[in-house]
């Protein structure tokens, strides 16, 4: 016996509005005399600022310190507009920087590298998920020094033209 799901896909046709982004430390590892944070049991990696370019409007959606649990979703809300239009392509380019102490002083370590994600398929129907978002994920960044890896997933929210 052979069961069909048929499903109809449509491009959509609409804004696509950045909510949320969320940061999930994979690894963490010793940095001079200690690079994460360590808070009830848990592994953290305090991020102190999180840098954000979509098609040339740059924004800092963490603008504060952020301690990222390790093999967590941590979630950070978007508080500047950056809506994209479904048939357009764009890309997403962004990097962070990282906290860590060394004899007892804490430094900032600035990423030098910046990662992209391209955008360029259209999007259709059957991207968004239950909540009417589409979710895009880069999985596996290293830091420039590698002592820790990260995935970071932008989760857009979906508004239809009517």
């Amino acid at each position: 016996d052979l069961v069909f799901v048929a499903q109809k896909v449509e491009q959509l046709d609409g804004a696509l509005s950045l909510s949320q982004i969320v940061i999930t430390p994979t690894s963490i590892s010793s940095f001079g005399d200690n690079f994460s944070y360590t808070q009830g049991g848990e592994t953290y990696l305090k991020i102190n600022k999180f840098k954000m370019e979509v098609d040339s409007k740059t924004i800092y959606p963490i603008n504060s310190n952020y301690l990222a649990s390790k093999n967590k979703s941590n979630v950070a809300v978007v508080y500047d507009d950056v809506s994209i239009n479904t048939g357009v392509e764009f890309s997403i380019g962004f990097s962070l920087d990282a906290c860590f102490t060394m004899a007892g002083t804490e430094y900032v370590y600035t990423e030098e590298k910046t990662s992209v994600l391209e955008i360029k398929e259209k999007q259709y129907t059957n991207d968004l998920n239950s909540n009417n978002q589409i979710e895009y994920t880069i999985m596996g960044i290293n830091s420039s020094n590698n002592k820790f890896t990260y995935n970071v997933t932008f989760v857009f929210d979906y508004y239809k033209n009517v």
